[in-house]
């Protein structure tokens, strides 16, 4: 199967057609921010999500058809409560920035859902799940970290730390106070306004 497909690209969202010559992920290159990434187009055989409200995410499990007929799950989870817009037989795009989707695309509709992790503890626990600071370091996160092996360690590194610290910190005031101010000169400097 060759296929010309348009395809969003994970980290910057610019838009490119790309070749698709099937049945597996492939890899290709953004025209805009020079990312290599990886795509997989398929049709919607079935959907199911859960959303928790407490923990502010959706979790997915998505059931395609590849483009030689058989069958593959693809399994995520994203912040933030809201459903993705995907019917049985819809040709949908995958985009990947390493294992993790990060964008899911519905042709049919013509729309694209960017996939944020959601994992921003010490910001959640400071400014809220659903907070503009928290949103823009998730993005902040997703655009610029988790685009070279460098970011994407420290990101380990953050998850790995981050909740211990929590457990051990997060009903100091002095550690909340601390972190906030913290936090605030991170927000600026990143050009959080």
């Amino acid at each position: 199967m060759n296929l010309n497909v348009n395809v969003v690209c994970p980290n910057c969202e610019g838009q490119a057609v790309h070749a698709f010559i099937g049945p597996d992920v492939q890899g290709t290159k953004c025209n805009d921010c020079s990312i290599d990434f990886f795509f997989l187009f398929a049709t919607t055989r079935a959907k199911r999500s859960r959303g928790d409200r407490n923990a502010n995410s959706r979790e997915f499990n998505v059931r395609v058809y590849l483009s030689d007929g058989s069958e593959d799950l693809i399994q995520f989870v994203k912040s933030g409560w809201d459903d993705i817009e995907l019917r049985v037989k819809d040709d949908v795009v995958f985009s990947y920035l390493g294992d993790d989707v990060r964008i899911v695309q519905n042709i049919q509709i013509g729309s694209y859902t960017s996939i944020s992790v959601p994992s921003c503890y010490i910001a959640t626990h400071i400014f809220g799940a659903n907070s503009q600071e928290v949103m823009f370091l998730r993005k902040w996160r997703d655009r610029v970290l988790n685009t070279s092996s460098l970011g994407r360690l420290f990101v380990k590194l953050y998850y790995v730390l981050s909740p211990v610290l929590l457990t051990c910190l997060g009903n100091n005031k002095k550690f909340s106070q601390k972190a906030k101010q913290l936090l605030g000169c991170v927000l600026k400097g990143l050009g959080f306004k």
